[in-house]
């Protein structure tokens, strides 16, 4: 428990007096680890009255997650009302507490559908850990507009439908049960030249894939942890998603983001 406290007392001192995600401009969208998050049902399956939160400390072990809230106050809030969709709330490993857990047949709507139009440059970062690497989402909308873990050796993205864009390694590849911070970006407005960065499990932010890809379409995201309403849905953990809209990070940004997060 001592422990535990000091930890929590590092990361409130880090957020105060150091980095944070809103210092860089642009931040449209932030679903934070451990924050704004609530159960309207425990493990049973029966109603809270009242609710689990992470602001009153109440969570539970395999709490059904019902919302989880923008830290921007731009309604971007993460919401699921369906039992069987509902993720699950994780306190029971000491790798990974405190986070949603997703076990392939979970998934959250946003209140607000993220629109990012053509040509606008965004980037999308997410720490996320997987339990399956085999066409796993992260978010989207539809089966025009969605980014997952394709297998092993990478990332499929479609915006727009406008064809695939694979991030694809020769020899490297994504691990099971390792946290990763996946940084998607697009940048050069009408040109839309697109990024890829994995951060973790042994790499230091690394560009994903050796083939140059570009895709200005305009880009929804209405679903987390799933390409659409049932599809694709992430098999793992999923930590923070923030989005900005409109700016393509430097790499001076990227790593102030990994220190954070880590």
């Amino acid at each position: 428990m001592l422990a535990l406290k000091q930890a929590m007392s590092l990361v409130s001192q880090k957020e105060t007096t150091g980095f944070m995600p809103s210092d860089i401009t642009n931040l449209e969208m932030w679903l934070k680890f451990n924050t704004g998050i609530t159960a309207d049902q425990n493990a049973a399956g029966d109603t809270l009255d009242p609710i689990h939160s992470t602001l009153a400390n109440t969570m539970e072990t395999d709490d059904k997650i019902n919302g989880w809230e923008d830290e921007t106050g731009n309604s971007y809030t993460g919401v699921q009302t369906t039992e069987a969709d509902k993720p699950e709330w994780n306190t029971s490993s000491a790798a990974y507490p405190y986070t949603l857990y997703f076990s392939g047949t979970k998934y959250m709507d946003l209140d607000t559908a993220m629109a990012i139009s053509a040509n606008q440059d965004f980037s999308i970062v997410t720490e996320v850990m997987f339990t399956s690497v085999t066409q796993k989402a992260i978010y989207g909308s539809d089966s025009s507009n969605f980014f997952r873990v394709n297998a092993a050796d990478g990332f499929r993205n479609k915006i727009g439908g406008a064809g695939n864009n694979n991030f694809i390694e020769a020899s490297d590849t994504i691990a099971v049960d390792t946290y990763y911070t996946v940084i998607f970006t697009r940048e050069n407005g009408a040109t839309g030249d697109l990024s890829l960065y994995v951060n973790g499990g042994g790499y230091s932010d690394k560009a994903w894939g050796s083939t140059a890809l570009t895709d200005a379409d305009a880009f929804t995201i209405n679903n987390i942890a799933s390409a659409a309403d049932d599809t694709n849905q992430l098999q793992g953990y999923l930590k923070n998603i923030i989005i900005y809209k409109g700016r393509a990070l430097t790499a001076a940004n990227r790593k102030s983001l990994y220190e954070y997060l880590t």
